[in-house]
């Protein structure tokens, strides 16, 4: 018995002294894992820092990244930024620490008027509803542009008769206000202060309008582009960028493409222009370079404008299939999203790192023109003619093979859009004006 004794307790000491070596290396395992994890937690952080300190003084546009380092371009004035440091224990367990954090630029926030995308669309975009459907009266008019700054919409209409309203501001969803500014608006861009819009006017060609008082608009200037011609040289496309009015006009015996000076509002002045030898469709401004999407057989044309009274074409592009015309441009951190009119691949996505020599990265045949086009994050939001398909939705994870991931049927012909609040706002040729159209949480 004894004996037995002796062999039970000698078993029992056995275990105990087994488990706490096992606790004792475990505990030695999780001091290292936690130790190793602090570690890639502080490589993170640091590493995120300096690549922030590197876009905010030097170039907001940086591509070249450090190792453990993703950008998300969100806008042009905000990026969601990753940081992601990898490791292994012993035993070999793959381990990770990622940080994020969403940067904004609110010098180019400035420059663009405050009219800049904030947030990434969240959601299903797969699956949109109708939360408002707004028509204007007369209802037979048709919307002709659309902008969305802040909480407030903008929206211009081409009306058959001069005397009908032509300029719109809309608030959760109810009109409250409207502007008489002449024959009718052909496009518009707004920021906090003034809504600067393209008039179909060959005596006014630019109007700004003071929206400080959104319940009552008023024309603070109409300007008339100087020089001598007897065509209907009228307003077709405009962008705003750092206190000047980028202006296109139609085909026109003036230059198509007019730099304006409106840092005084009340006293806007020409500084440049630039004979494009066709319409000027759409303009997107960034730095010192134009984007002009035309129908000329360079749909997309590159124009240095850092002098403005000595405008020079430094790029374009020739889309390789299709006869489309540049219709709808817009540009988001290095790259640019052009769209034309129907004539076979409709979307292209341009590498615009050299802005004097635009690579293509990617395209989509939609077998409709795009008319207008907003891009927020990794969506881009199509405004198009296509019956049964006037809105269309295309994921840019790989910009290389942008997906479609649905089309809407909203019986109208869309003319403009644009993306605010995780919400998209679509201006149309018939039917309601405005939808603004919402995808499920």
């Amino acid at each position: 018995m004894s004996t037995l004794e002796l062999l039970i307790a000698f078993s029992i000491f056995t275990l105990i002294i087994g488990g706490a070596a096992i606790i004792s290396f475990g505990n030695q395992a999780v001091a290292l894992d936690t130790s190793l994890a602090n570690q890639a937690i502080y490589q993170a952080r640091t590493s995120l820092e300096n690549f922030k300190t590197t876009l905010t003084t030097n170039n907001w546009d940086e591509t070249s990244l450090p190792a453990e380092i993703s950008v998300a371009d969100i806008s042009n004035c905000v990026k969601n930024i990753t940081s992601s440091i990898k490791w292994q224990t012993t035993p070999l367990r793959p381990q990770t620490t990622d940080l994020f954090t969403a940067l904004t630029n609110p010098v180019e926030a400035i420059n663009l008027g405050g009219d800049c995308i904030l947030d990434a669309p969240f959601g299903d975009w797969r699956n949109l509803n109708i939360s408002t459907s707004l028509g204007i009266v007369p209802s037979t008019n048709p919307a002709s542009d659309i902008d969305t700054v802040e909480q407030t919409t903008y929206l211009t209409v081409n009306p058959s008769a001069a005397s009908d309203a032509d300029f719109f501001i809309i608030k959760d969803g109810k009109t409250i206000s409207s502007l008489d500014t002449g024959p009718g608006l052909n496009a518009l861009d707004a920021t906090a202060r003034f809504a600067y819009v393209a008039n179909g006017s060959r005596n006014a060609q630019l109007q700004i309008i003071d929206i400080s008082d959104d319940s009552a608009p008023t024309v603070k200037k109409s300007y008339k582009l100087p020089g001598t011609y007897t065509d209907a040289t009228i307003g077709n496309s405009i962008f705003y960028y750092r206190s000047r009015v980028y202006l296109g006009t139609n085909k026109s015996q003036l230059g198509e493409f007019h730099i304006i000076d409106v840092a005084n509002p009340s006293s806007p002045s020409e500084l440049g222009s630039w004979e494009v030898g066709a319409g000027v469709n759409a303009i997107y401004v960034k730095g010192n370079y134009a984007y002009l999407a035309t129908p000329n057989d360079e749909e997309l044309t590159v124009l240095d404008i850092s002098d403005p009274s000595a405008i020079k074409r430094v790029g374009g592009f020739n889309a390789p299939k299709g006869s489309g015309n540049g219709k709808s441009v817009k540009v988001v951190g290095n790259k640019l999203y052009l769209g034309r009119t129907v004539g076979s691949n409709e979307f292209y996505i341009l590498d615009i790192s050299d802005p004097t020599n635009p690579q293509e990265l990617g395209f989509y045949n939609l077998n409709s023109s795009i008319n207008d086009l907003v891009v927020a994050g990794n969506y881009a939001f199509l405004a198009t003619s296509q019956v049964g398909g006037e809105l269309q939705v295309l994921d840019l994870t790989d910009p290389a093979k942008p997906n479609k991931i649905g089309q809407y049927d909203y019986s109208n012909k869309a003319s403009g859009i644009d993306f605010a609040n995780n919400q998209l706002y679509l201006s149309n040729k018939s039917g309601d004006a405005l939808k603004i159209i919402s995808p499920n949480l």
